[in-house]
C-alpha cells in the first residue's frame, strides 16, 4: 500500500497458419480488440501497414488509417494529465482488488476487536470533507469510499479503487492534524485521493509486469514510490483549493512532521518509499502558491471541471484527432511513459545505492580499534581481547577482523576470521573477543578492521 501516514498477461494474437492470409479489415479488427498497452501488441498494430503493402489487401493509406484509429481506441489516456500511458489493469480489476482487500481489512479488524468505523461525530466529519474532495476530483465514477480506523497508528492509506483508509491515531496530540481543522483533515485525504485518481496502483501493478524490477530491487521499489507520493502531494493541494480548503494547510501539516521527526537522510532516504519531510513541505508549499487563484475558503469553485481539463499543475496539450496520426502518437506516448517512469527510478534507485555506499565508508571509518590484550576467557581458553569505540551514527552490526601472528617484525601466521556478529550502539566503547590460537614461535600480534557492516 503506497501510503505512509500506514500479472495480467497481455493477449497476443492467434497466430496464423502457413500459407493462411487474413484481409486487413480482420487485421484491424483484431488489434482494435486488444488493449494496445505492451510493446509487443504495439509492434503488431504498427506492422499491419507493413503488411497490407506486402500482401496488396487494401491501399496503404487506408490500412493505415484504420490501424491508427484502432490504436487510438486502444491506447489507454491518463485520467488526470490527458497523456498516453502504460496500463495493464483495468479499472474493474483495480476497484475488485480494492473490494477484495476491504473484506481483508474487514475481517482483520473484527478479528483484533479494532472498531472500523464507530458511529462518531469524527466519522460523520471524516465522511463529510471526503464527500466535499471526491465531488471536484477525476475519476467520478469510482464507488469512493473512506473507512476509519479507530487505531493509534499515525497512517492513512488507499488500496486503489475508490477506497481509503484514515486511522484515527492522525488526531489528537500524538497525531499530524491539528484538533479540529477540517484543512488539515483535507490534506490527508486529498493525498489519498490522489492516489487513486493518478492511477499509482494499476501502474505500479503494470511496471512490475513489465520489468520486474520492482520485485527485486528495493531501491528501485523505493524510488519509484516516492515519484509517486510526490505526484500525489502536487494533486492534492489542486483538489483542496477547488472544494474550498485552504491549500496551505498540506504544508503546515508536512511543517509539523518535520519538526516532530526530522528529515536526516541517514534515517528516512535509502530504502524510504515517500520523499523526506522536508521535500514534502517544499512540494505542497510551492503546489499551493500555483492554486491559489482557484481557492475560495468555504466554497466549491464553479469552474472546477473546466479547471480539472487544464490547469497550472497537470496542464494538457492539444491532441490531433483520430485518423491523423494520433493513434500512433498515443501508442509512441504509452511507451514513452513507461520507459521515462523506468529510467527516472532507475536514476534514483542509483543514486541512493551510492549516496547509501558513501555514508557507509564515511561511517565505516568512525570504528575505531582503541587496545588489543592477550588474556583467558571463562574456561581458561587463551583469547584475543579488543576494545572499539563506535563514533558512527549507526549501530555497529558485524566487523571483519583480521589476526596476524609475529615473530619480532616477520609475519607467520593469519587468522582471517576472528570477527563475526556484534552489536556496538553508536556512542558506544565495548571489548569484544575471539580465540587465540597457539602459533609456534609466535611473540607477538596484531589485529586489523577489514570490514563494518552498519544497521541500516
Amino acid at each position: 500500500m503506497p501510503c505512509q501516514w500506514a500479472p495480467r498477461r497481455v493477449a497476443q494474437p492467434r497466430a496464423r497458419g502457413v500459407g493462411e492470409q487474413a484481409s486487413m479489415r480482420d487485421r484491424a479488427e483484431l488489434v482494435a480488440s486488444k488493449r494496445v498497452t505492451h510493446g509487443g501488441t504495439r509492434l503488431i498494430a504498427v506492422s499491419m501497414i507493413v503488411v497490407a503493402a506486402a500482401l496488396g489487401c487494401e491501399s496503404v493509406g487506408t490500412a493505415a488509417k484504420k490501424a491508427d484509429e484502432a490504436l487510438y481506441k486502444s491506447v489507454p489516456m491518463h485520467p488526470v494529465t490527458g497523456r498516453p500511458i502504460a496500463n495493464l489493469v483495468s479499472e474493474q480489476q483495480e476497484v475488485q482488488t480494492a473490494e477484495d482487500q476491504h473484506r481483508q481489512i474487514a475481517a482483520l479488524t473484527r478479528s483484533k476487536g479494532i472498531p472500523l468505523d464507530p458511529p462518531s461525530a469524527q466519522l460523520e466529519r471524516v465522511q463529510q470533507v471526503f464527500r466535499r474532495l471526491v465531488a471536484v476530483a477525476h475519476r467520478q465514477e469510482l464507488p469512493w469510499q473512506v473507512h476509519l480506523i479507530e487505531d493509534p497508528t499515525v497512517n492513512a492509506f488507499t488500496p486503489g479503487g475508490g477506497y481509503v483508509y484514515v486511522f484515527t491515531g492522525l488526531f489528537g496530540t500524538n497525531g499530524l492534524i491539528v484538533d479540529g481543522s477540517d484543512d488539515e483533515l483535507a490534506a490527508v485525504l486529498a493525498h489519498e485521493i490522489s492516489h487513486v485518481t493518478m492511477m499509482h496502483m494499476a501502474i505500479a501493478r503494470t511496471d512490475q509486469t513489465i520489468w520486474s524490477r520492482s520485485l527485486k530491487d528495493p531501491y528501485f521499489h523505493a524510488a519509484f514510490s516516492t515519484e509517486q507520493e510526490g505526484e500525489a502531494d502536487r494533486l492534492s493541494v489542486l483538489y483542496m483549493a477547488l472544494a474550498g480548503y485552504d491549500p496551505q494547510a498540506s504544508a503546515r501539516v508536512w511543517e509539523r512532521a518535520d519538526q516532530r521527526l526530522g528529515s536526516d537522510p541517514r534515517k528516512f532516504a535509502y530504502l524510504q518509499d515517500h520523499p523526506l519531510n522536508a521535500q514534502r513541505l517544499a512540494i505542497t508549499r510551492q503546489a499551493a502558491g500555483l492554486v491559489a487563484s482557484y481557492y475560495e475558503p468555504e466554497k466549491q469553485n464553479p469552474a472546477w471541471r473546466d479547471i480539472l481539463a487544464d490547469n497550472s499543475l497537470f496542464p494538457r496539450g492539444p491532441e490531433a484527432p483520430a485518423g491523423a496520426g494520433a493513434g500512433v502518437a498515443r501508442a509512441i506516448g504509452a511507451a514513452t511513459d513507461a520507459m521515462t517512469r523506468h529510467k527516472e527510478a532507475t536514476t534514483e534507485a542509483e543514486r541512493r545505492k551510492a549516496e547509501y555506499q558513501r555514508t557507509l565508508t564515511k561511517e565505516a571509518s568512525q570504528i575505531q580499534l582503541l587496545a588489543t590484550r592477550a588474556a583467558s576467557d571463562a574456561y581458561g581458553r587463551p583469547v584475543i581481547e579488543m576494545q572499539f569505540h563506535n563514533g558512527a551514527q549507526s549501530s555497529v552490526q558485524a566487523l571483519g577482523l583480521r589476526v596476524t601472528y609475529l615473530r619480532g617484525a616477520a609475519r607467520i601466521a593469519q587468522d582471517p576470521n576472528c570477527g563475526g556478529q556484534t552489536n556496538i550502539p553508536p556512542g558506544q566503547t565495548v571489548w569484544l573477543s575471539c580465540p587465540a590460537y597457539p602459533v609456534q614461535g609466535a611473540t607477538s600480534f596484531q589485529v586489523e578492521v577489514t570490514g563494518v557492516q552498519l544497521s541500516p
